[in-house]
């Protein structure tokens, strides 16, 4: 097996490097001793930030199920598992029988597969780091709007030495991107007394069931384009994608069929009532953030951003609960005579 890449590897990525329980599950696969191998900065306390008062819910998170990691070290040692495993890094490409396309929203392999991303499917993200205090949380603020494709969400994740406060908005409306990072900004000062230093941007592209394969080249992550649409996040995508791959192939012998495969497991599943939690919350935000603050919700919500809870269980209570909310009646519309575990969840 051939690891091509014309960049220097591992190298300097812009990423929150956040990882949830979906990844660590599929990291733990690779090599069960990853969580002692000193990558992982394991975070217990998950705090929702009001975009209009900054007022703070806190939820603490008792076992390791989410983690901060610094993308050099964690590429490094995804490197290290692959090299273990007998494959060889290049940085000049070669012909295969057999292509998988890991290499991001610009791939020249990816678009003529699954065609050009449209505004409203990539978000700009916005990240500084600076040193961080020694303390580990995520904190992360969803911006108000009542447009469901303008999405808005900021985040301070907090390493014992660096802190990242990051901003992210759906391209289509990219002019809110100083505005949300202004919001973000003055809430991490007056909460944790955190003032940012330079950002550097990058692109996202977003979840969409699009054409995976040609049959001999499959891509997974970013060069298919399958980040959370709500909260952005890549990694887990990008993994679950490739084991997904991986067993399809080591089945079946070919990438035909991976498609259908990939599209119908249970984590992208999800992805698609994600969607849905997105355009419900956008009829009435400020009640749904309200909602979200409630210390049961709350819980709910993390647990279902970690892995431990499919995102169509944590819309049907929130219908339940809330049976007066815009974001019910929106959901009782669209999926709550649905079996809110079909398809696996």
């Amino acid at each position: 097996m051939l690891l091509s890449d014309p960049a220097a590897f591992p190298r300097d990525k812009l990423c929150g490097g956040g990882l949830t329980k979906k990844s660590l599950d599929v990291l733990c696969e690779l090599e069960p001793r990853f969580l002692s191998s000193g990558i992982p900065e394991f975070v217990h306390e998950f705090v929702l930030i009001h975009p209009t008062n900054h007022e703070t819910s806190t939820v603490r998170i008792e076992a390791n199920d989410v983690a901060l990691v610094h993308r050099i070290e964690f590429d490094a040692w995804l490197r290290g598992r692959a090299q273990d495993a007998g494959a060889t890094l290049s940085n000049s490409s070669g012909s295969a029988e057999w292509t998988i396309v890991a290499d991001g929203v610009s791939s020249p392999e990816g678009k003529p597969i699954r065609g050009p991303f449209k505004n409203h499917e990539i978000a700009i993200a916005t990240e500084s780091f600076v040193p961080g205090n020694g303390e580990s949380r995520i904190s992360l603020m969803l911006h108000p709007t009542h447009d469901p494709s303008d999405l808005g969400y900021s985040w301070v994740f907090s390493r014992a030495d660096s802190v990242g406060l990051g901003t992210g908005v759906i391209r289509s409306h990219d002019s809110k991107l100083v505005e949300y990072r202004g919001v973000m900004e003055r809430a991490a000062w007056g909460i944790y007394k955190i003032r940012p230093a330079t950002y550097r941007n990058w692109t996202i592209p977003l979840f969409g069931k699009r054409p995976a394969t040609n049959g001999s080249t499959a891509l997974v992550g970013d060069a298919l384009g399958t980040a959370d649409p709500v909260f952005l996040e890549g990694i887990a995508s990008g993994l679950i994608s490739g084991k997904v791959l991986v067993d399809h192939f080591s089945a079946t012998g070919q990438f035909a069929g991976y498609e259908a495969a990939l599209w119908s497991h249970p984590f992208f599943l999800g992805m698609e009532y994600l969607s849905k939690l997105q355009k419900a919350a956008s009829l009435d935000f400020e009640n749904t953030f309200d909602m979200f603050a409630d210390t049961d919700s709350l819980r709910r919500v993390v647990a279902c951003i970690l892995g431990n809870t499919p995102p169509q269980e944590l819309l049907m209570w929130l219908a339940l609960r809330y049976p007066l909310s815009a974001i019910s009646l929106y959901l009782r519309k669209k999926i709550l005579f649905r079996n809110p575990r079909a398809g696996g969840g």
